[in-house]
């Protein structure tokens, strides 16, 4: 539908038009999960605060209906506040999604500069409506939430003989995501940042495994998004692409992992969504092309992402990256272009209709 929505604005539809409710446009694509829509809306100047008469935000009718990734990209897209609560009830996203068990949401809401403890019109938390519906996970995720930030500083730290059984037991709790055991340790470790032998630290490990609890109590506790791997140099974002693990992606872009970086041979996140063709966590970072997300960026060999996707014969990924912008006449450092490692007819003609030569 984004194209007859782009004519009307051209006509100078107003973007920002509220209805009987006090709905916009921007509200609506939000609640249904509509985020290339929202993309559109928003660089035509729509309003990701404005309220419908009962107070609802966007960002709180996303939270409101479990649409996780709508709630991480409008956190890092568009600034929505998310303190904005509903007029009659007082209650803000958090509050909404805790009642409704939407946990992802949850998770997403509770890195932002949201009280957890804040109460609503009617002096309950979420945490007491997570617990009058019952929803467990909510309730763990809100107490990761109520901890106090970074490592305590009240407590004597190990020994160096001591230090390296206490790191080995700290990374083992974070990769098999054994919470308990891992915040056990937190009081025990030298350094947040401790890594095994190929160089991963906590972070990396518990990315590289999905164990989203884990990633959260490691944040709260100072764990670093910019701190990269040895060796390949990667970002725990990469770690999340690479195995698919796309709520950890959607969590990573709405922590503010960074988007542009490559590691060591130039490989960016999109290319590495490209390698593993995982469509899905594809198309979420190419909503972000104005926040950092590059789909022209080039490895140490010349190659992009197009060209990857282009030998691998994956005609939805080459869509999605031409539709956003991936320029087809790029060449490797060998002179060959996309058209040229495509073996596919259908993604010949796409590439075709798109410019190559």
């Amino acid at each position: 539908y984004n194209e007859p929505i782009s004519q009307l604005l051209n006509a100078g539809a107003d973007v920002n038009a509220q209805d009987a409710e006090g709905q916009t446009p921007f509200m609506l694509a939000a609640v249904n999960g509509n985020v290339e829509t929202l993309v559109l809306l928003l660089a035509a100047g729509a309003d990701a605060n404005l309220q419908d008469t009962a107070g609802r935000t966007a960002l709180s009718m996303a939270a409101m209906n479990g649409q996780a990734f709508t709630v991480a990209w409008l956190l890092r897209a568009s600034e929505a506040d998310a303190r904005l609560a509903e007029r009659e009830t007082g209650r803000n996203a958090l509050h909404l999604a805790a009642a409704a068990g939407h946990d992802e949401v949850v998770a997403l809401l509770t890195m932002t500069d949201l009280d957890s403890n804040a109460p609503d019109a009617n002096g309950q938390t979420a945490q007491e409506l997570a617990t009058a519906a019952g929803h467990a996970e909510v309730l763990e995720l809100l107490r990761i939430a109520a901890l106090p930030p970074g490592l305590r500083e009240d407590i004597e730290r190990p020994t160096a003989g001591e230090s390296q059984e206490i790191s080995a037991a700290f990374l083992r709790a974070a990769r098999s995501g054994d919470l308990v055991e891992l915040e056990q340790l937190l009081d025990r470790i030298a350094y947040i940042d401790v890594r095994d032998h190929q160089a991963l630290n906590a972070l990396h490990l518990a990315t590289r495994h999905g164990q989203r609890n884990v990633i959260l109590r490691l944040l709260r506790a100072g764990a670093s998004l910019y701190i990269g791997s040895g060796g390949q140099n990667w970002r725990p974002l990469f770690y999340a692409i690479e195995n698919g693990h796309t709520e950890i992606v959607t969590l990573l872009i709405a922590a503010g992992a960074p988007l542009r970086n490559m590691d060591h041979s130039g490989l960016t996140a999109v290319y590495v969504a490209t390698n593993q063709q995982h469509e899905e966590i594809m198309r979420r970072l190419l909503t972000l092309t104005e926040h950092g997300v590059s789909v022209n960026a080039r490895n140490s060999f010349g190659g992009t992402a197009l060209i990857r996707a282009a030998y691998l014969g994956n005609l939805e990924i080459v869509d999605m990256l031409l539709d956003a912008g991936a320029d087809p006449n790029i060449l490797t450092k060998q002179g060959v272009s996309a058209i040229g490692y495509a073996s596919n007819h259908d993604i010949i003609q796409r590439l075709r209709a798109a410019g190559a030569n």
